[in-house]
């Protein structure tokens, strides 16, 4: 039996239709995001103080991110279970822009409550935490690398005035550029997870995994042209940081908006339109 073949609409109609999304709940989305963001910084603090009393050495959190400490690292693994279910809040809470229903904000927070949720958001933080802890030389040591070479250069720029730009450009950070970018095409396969799990919680999160899976691996090609028709409004944003937060967003409307043409196009029941099949499973 022959596959059938997926007639999707052009790049150029989906952007349109996710950047007119974008605009027009804008402050929705980028609320949602910030309380995520505000939640994961709060969370950051207090195990950076609970980091300094346990190993005696506090970490130093900022707005941009963590210095690098194995102790801190190994900490947030677990704090994902409090993470996991705010992170598929506001990925459904993204979805649903998507679709153009956004519903109630105050439904990012559902992911706590009910209890097939929870047992979802649990089974995802697990996963989480499995698979960062598998990744972590090829995730967290670069990372490392590139904060500290770039620690480097702006101390250098402080006191000299021509900065050593090697810093930047150092073969060290070059592979650990290499080996980022190894991580994002391990990771590509799970990307459509929490969104498939905004809709499919009812059906376990093996499931959900499995379509995930099978989801990204059968449009790569196509989801990483469609990423790269994204890069210019990234460059541009280096130099503007509310145009690089509208293309975070934006960007994240319009992955959802591929990812939903693919299942009403290719995918069959329950996996998309599942809306008869969830009635009766609720029963």
């Amino acid at each position: 039996m022959t596959e059938r073949k997926i007639q999707l609409p052009p790049f150029g109609a989906m952007k349109a239709r996710a950047r007119y999304l974008s605009f027009r709940f804008l402050w929705r989305l980028l609320a949602a995001a910030l309380v995520l963001y505000g939640f994961q910084l709060i969370l950051s603090l207090v195990l950076s103080f609970l980091d300094a009393a346990i190993f005696g050495e506090r970490t130093a959190v900022t707005l941009f991110g963590t210095a690098f400490s194995l102790s801190f690292a190994l900490m947030e693994l677990p704090a994902l279970f409090l993470t996991a279910p705010l992170s598929l809040g506001v990925a459904a809470c993204f979805q649903n822009v998507a679709r153009g229903e956004p519903g109630s904000f105050g439904d990012i927070f559902l992911w706590f409550g009910e209890k097939k949720r929870r047992r979802a958001a649990f089974s995802y933080a697990l996963f989480q935490i499995v698979f960062q802890a598998a990744t972590f030389p090829i995730r967290s040591i670069p990372l490392y690398i590139i904060s500290d070479r770039l620690d480097e250069f702006l101390l250098d720029m402080q006191t000299t005035l021509v900065p050593n730009t090697s810093l930047l450009v150092s073969r060290e950070v070059l592979m650990s550029l290499v080996v980022l970018l190894i991580y994002e095409l391990v990771s590509l396969p799970f990307f459509a997870l929490p969104y498939l799990l905004a809709d499919l919680y009812p059906y376990g999160f093996r499931k959900s995994l499995r379509y995930s899976v099978r989801l990204m691996l059968s449009i790569l090609p196509t989801f990483l042209l469609f990423s790269v028709s994204f890069l210019l409004w990234f460059v541009a944003g280096a130099f503007l940081i509310f145009l690089v937060l509208f293309a975070a967003l934006y960007f994240r409307v319009a992955a959802i908006t591929l990812l939903d043409q693919v299942r009403a196009a290719g995918a069959r029941p329950p996996y998309y339109g599942e809306n008869a099949a969830w009635e009766e499973n609720e029963r």
